[in-house]
């Protein structure tokens, strides 16, 4: 998937490619935020994620897009949001947040799904 660099920053981490930019929410997300969006993609396009800044810490979460997340498999189709730790607290979000958010997607650990409010999904078995 080619990836537009229109009002878009690259940034490189640990040698790989990705872009980011920062939107207004079109549509206001279910928890709590500040209105904007951080989006991050990878060169190929296929890791592409949303985080909605502002969050509290208790249902922080990233919302999964593309069709790779960390280890996790299954990504591509409906989104998939995962918990997360906050990474930007207020309207202004720096490259050195972006770097942190990038290590911790590429990150091997795995992660908490949960829903469109930021809690654990239940247990279907």
């Amino acid at each position: 998937m080619a990836v537009s660099r229109k009002r878009r920053r690259p940034i490189a981490i640990d040698g790989r490619e990705y872009m980011w930019w920062v939107t207004q929410d079109d549509e206001p997300p279910y928890v709590p935020s500040v209105g904007i969006s951080l989006k991050v993609v990878d060169k190929s396009g296929d890791m592409y994620v949303e985080y909605h800044v502002g969050q509290p810490a208790d249902v922080s979460h990233v919302v999964v897009k593309g069709k790779r997340f960390r280890a996790v498999t299954g990504c591509g189709g409906p989104h998939r949001r995962f918990r997360c730790p906050v990474f930007a607290a207020g309207p202004i979000v720096a490259p050195a947040q972006v770097a942190a958010f990038i290590r911790w997607i590429e990150s091997a650990e795995g992660s908490l799904e949960v829903n469109y409010l930021g809690l654990p999904l239940r247990d279907e078995h």
